[in-house]
């Protein structure tokens, strides 16, 4: 083989090598962005009893397919708005996220989304965007509307 054949299979061995590396590109699914380990901000919520407690959020975000999402959550409540008197936890219902085509709210590019309750089926509409660090997400109930980001929000990326 002479040199400029060994030039030509090293760069094309090199070439694949990186693809493989990297995975071959940016994926374009819209779930990808979403994916991974999301913890909310303190926020403020009324407990079934009536007392108010502070909670975070802790949510693992799965890809199930190119456009949805499956959400398990944990919360841990609080007796203080600093979050930092832990006075009990849980779990939160398991949701699906599917993810609808892009649209501007609240002047950001933001996914349209319908959470789904598990194993009910019950559909919340809503919004979410990331930037990869930070997740905004809404959802209202059917007939409502959203005029800004849920209390939880913003998530950050663990």
């Amino acid at each position: 083989m002479n040199m400029k054949n060994v030039l030509k299979l090293s760069l094309a061995i090199l070439a694949a090598a990186t693809l493989a590396a990297c995975g071959g590109g940016d994926s374009s699914e819209p779930a990808d962005k979403y994916v991974g380990n999301w913890k909310s901000s303190c926020y403020q919520d009324t407990a079934s009893s009536g007392n108010i407690y502070y909670y975070i959020n802790k949510a693992n975000y799965a890809k199930v397919s190119a456009g949805e999402i499956m959400i398990t959550a944990t919360y841990d409540a609080h007796s203080d708005a600093a979050c930092a008197n832990q006075v009990g936890s849980g779990n939160l219902v398991t949701r699906k996220m599917n993810i609808g085509a892009e649209t501007t709210f609240l002047g950001a590019k933001a996914d349209v989304i319908a959470l789904i309750t598990v194993p009910t089926g019950e559909a919340f509409p809503g919004f979410a965007t990331t930037d990869g660090t930070k997740l905004n997400i809404v959802t209202y109930t059917a007939g409502g509307s959203a005029n800004g980001w849920g209390k939880a929000s913003p998530y950050t990326k663990q």
